[in-house]
């Protein structure tokens, strides 16, 4: 800017002006989100029959004004740092950077958190399937730990450490992990094929070829699914035995049965 370099000759001076300026025009965007958040939802998502827009613009009007004021500090200490090279403006940008991260992350991971809880309550509510309480929770656990550990790689890369050890040590550390838990995984991807696939329901009475076993089936786990036999006993078989073979559903589609005596 010409009118700075005039009224500011020395750089220093000029650099702290700049940064004072850039904090100043944080906080106006701030204010000027807020304002546009507000015309949004008196315009836009107060007209809509769903619900699930004005959530995710309550939790944007929370963090974006959040993450526009950090932001605004971030690029006025990074100014500083690039003349000064104090201790203290390297670690105020290493904060603030942190903090913006920190912010966008959590930004991120409530819209999901939003989605998900919106889903369960006016779409999944109404279907039959447990297939979507079983899977909402752990599709949430995963893109949390998927968000955040992406989130701390982009922080250590800002310092200028060097994350090719750490990346590699978390793909052996994920690979042991999966060798250690195969028969839990594979239980999992079991349970997930035969609540989309569906061959049977709770409440039906089946038989499990590979294990022999006959009675009601009570409830359909994401690992395993329980049935209750005819000595009134409780049995958990895992998904993935139960996918092996065979499985004769007595009770689809009609429930009448033909018994030989």
């Amino acid at each position: 800017m010409e009118w700075l370099e005039t009224w500011f000759p020395d750089e220093r001076y000029r650099v702290i002006v700049s940064s004072l300026l850039v904090i100043a025009c944080g906080f106006i965007l701030a204010q000027i989100a807020h304002f546009l958040f507000y015309l949004t939802h008196k315009i836009i998502t107060s007209r809509t029959k769903t619900d699930l827009d004005d959530r995710i613009l309550e939790v944007l009007r929370r963090s974006v004004q959040r993450i526009i004021v950090l932001s605004g500090f971030y690029v006025a200490t990074n100014w500083l740092y690039d003349v000064y090279q104090g201790t203290w403006t390297r670690y105020a940008d290493g904060v603030f950077f942190v903090m913006v991260v920190f912010l966008v992350s959590v930004l991120i991971s409530n819209i999901i958190r939003v989605v998900m809880e919106w889903y369960v309550t006016s779409i999944a509510a109404r279907t039959e399937s447990p297939v979507d309480d079983e899977i909402v929770p752990l599709v949430k656990r995963v893109s949390n730990l998927l968000l955040y550990s992406i989130a701390a790689i982009i922080c250590l890369d800002h310092f200028h450490i060097d994350i090719k050890a750490l990346v590699v040590s978390l793909g052996v550390g994920s690979f042991a992990v999966a060798f250690a838990a195969q028969e839990t995984l594979a239980n999992m991807i079991a349970g997930f094929v035969i609540m989309v696939d569906r061959p049977f329901r709770v409440g039906d009475r089946i038989r499990v070829t590979a294990t022999q076993q006959v009675g009601d089936v009570i409830k359909v786990g994401l690992r395993s699914t329980k049935i209750l036999d005819f000595d009134n006993n409780i049995v958990t078989i895992p998904n993935a035995q139960i996918i092996k073979g065979d499985i004769i559903n007595f009770s689809y589609p009609e429930v009448a049965m033909r018994v030989k005596i």
